[in-house]
């Protein structure tokens, strides 16, 4: 797979900048292979991961036996969950792990990419910039999806760690729901998938946020996961917790423990 790694002013800069990436090993993030380099364009080569991405996998393609465009039926709420989980460790990995610090600020379903076992590689985290030069970098490179952007990040270009934690509380809601974060019913209707989570919730109808196919299995779970996702998706960034506490949660929530 090749993807761009950002605006990058010369080879000396790329190259830096590789042996970085270089650098990461994590079982949960797409392993870095290989780059290519020339001064108008610069690409890195990562690992082939055989069943697509989580975005086409709970909305995007028709799968034997399904209408067109339904998700695929093998993903079911033990894979989410674990999808979820690995994908949170990744995260943790890069804030908390990586020294110094390096964040993502790409989080979203196209981005996590599915093994032969349905574990979750977080890719094109070559996106992101370390932590300490992150002030200077130009966020036109970072091509976010409607409904992933944290609203600090969106209007005032204020860069933290939160930003991914918004990013994949909108990840959970979208796994337990199997709902896009952005969708169009009708012509002039948007319906923004935290909003619409909260709403049916304060009404005290939670599990008509489920997707109909996780309906009836582990309810609990799916209404834990659910909390968990709007916890990190709150709009004030410090109510927000830490990636490395979202794995806590999340372990606690597969263990039987809750929140």
């Amino acid at each position: 797979k090749l993807e761009t790694l950002g605006r990058i002013r010369n080879q000396d800069e790329f190259e830096q900048e590789i042996g970085r990436l270089g650098n990461l090993r994590h079982p949960n993030l797409v392993a870095f292979q290989g780059y290519y380099w020339s001064s108008s364009m610069q690409l890195i080569l990562s690992e082939f991961v055989p069943n697509g991405n989580l975005f086409d996998n709970l909305h995007g393609l028709s799968y034997p036996g399904t209408s067109t465009g339904a998700g695929n039926p093998e993903l079911n709420w033990s894979r989410r969950f674990q999808i979820a989980l690995g994908t949170a460790r990744a995260l943790a990995y890069l804030h908390h792990d990586c020294r110094p610090p390096v964040l993502h600020l790409n989080v979203k379903s196209t981005n996590i990419l599915l093994d032969d076992n349905y574990e979750a590689k977080l890719s094109d985290y070559g996106l992101g910039k370390l932590l300490p030069l992150l002030d200077n970098f130009g966020l036109t490179n970072f091509h976010n999806a409607v409904g992933y952007v944290a609203p600090e990040l969106a209007q005032s270009l204020r860069l933290s760690d939160k930003c991914d934690v918004y990013s994949f509380g909108v990840i959970m809601l979208e796994l337990v729901t199997g709902k896009k974060p952005v969708e169009s019913p009708a012509a002039t209707e948007v319906v923004i998938l935290c909003e619409y989570v909260r709403d049916l919730i304060e009404r005290g109808t939670a599990s008509d946020c489920f997707d109909r196919s996780l309906r009836g299995f582990a309810e609990n779970e799916l209404i834990q996961v659910m909390r968990l996702g709007l916890i990190c998706t709150s709009e004030v960034p410090t109510r927000r917790p830490s990636m490395a506490e979202v794995v806590q949660f999340l372990e606690s929530i597969r263990n039987g423990l809750g929140l």
